[in-house]
């Protein structure tokens, strides 16, 4: 891969259109991006990190809680500058995409969900992608985080990835060692020629697979998916924003 590690994606497209976890009061009542951890909501630590990196352009979906989303985006500081989009569909990100296309220009673009907190690890984790990503090799490089660090999530995993970097989903009842963890860079011509009708993301990364244009980079940071109060406490005690449980802090001690 080339070496681009002064290279800055300009554009991004957030996806804060979920409708939380059924039976949990905390996303039935308040979207996910919106809780808070450290004081700052989910989604505000992904626009500061998009900030961070240079990013000048955000357009934010929106579906559920929508009214609430519109207006706490509306108080956020600028850079960068954020547009908003009324998704039709909570669950059809690439839809969403295929409607913003027009306004994203030719060049690669972020995408990343604000239904999960991650933290940068040795280097900025943007910074990485935008190092990594290479049009002549690729149409989509997934941020990929090893199931077995990811904070809330016990599930069977998304993604393989070859010693080149090349990812593969799992499929059937295979186990995989990497989940999505909700950041990417797609390149436009990913989504030519789009599946009709209201779709995901996982079409656009199969085809990409099945052209063998499809790459991830492992995320070398903490990531947490939150989804309930208890979730918020234990990802603030492992951040620092909480001090430990005495019998926590004991065990250490000894």
């Amino acid at each position: 891969m080339p070496d681009s590690r002064r290279r800055r994606i300009r554009t991004a497209v957030i996806f804060a259109t979920g409708i939380g976890d059924p039976g949990r009061a905390l996303t039935e009542s308040l979207p996910r991006p919106l809780i808070h951890v450290g004081g700052k909501a989910i989604v505000d630590h992904l626009v500061d990190r998009l900030a961070a990196h240079g990013v000048e352009r955000v357009i934010v979906a929106l579906h559920h809680h929508r009214a609430a989303m519109a207006a706490h985006l509306a108080g956020l500081a600028s850079p960068p500058a954020i547009e908003q989009h009324l998704a039709a569909e909570a669950l059809d990100p690439g839809s969403v995409l295929v409607d913003v296309l027009p306004r994203l220009g030719g060049e690669p673009f972020l995408i990343a969900s604000a239904d999960a907190l991650w933290l940068d690890g040795l280097l900025p984790t943007l910074d990485r992608l935008a190092a990594a990503w290479d049009p002549a090799q690729m149409d989509c490089l997934l941020l990929l985080q090893a199931t077995v660090t990811a904070r809330g999530y016990d599930g069977p995993g998304d993604y393989f990835v070859d010693p080149a970097g090349r990812g593969r989903r799992r499929v059937g009842h295979e186990i995989a060692g990497h989940l999505y963890a909700g950041v990417a860079v797609v390149a436009p011509r990913a989504l030519r020629n789009p599946p009709a009708g209201a779709f995901g993301l996982i079409p656009i990364f199969d085809r990409a697979e099945s052209d063998a244009r499809l790459w991830a980079l492992a995320h070398d940071g903490l990531w947490f998916r939150i989804g309930d109060a208890q979730g918020v406490v234990e990802a603030e005690i492992e951040l620092g924003y909480r001090p430990k449980p005495a019998a926590e802090a004991e065990k250490l001690r000894t």
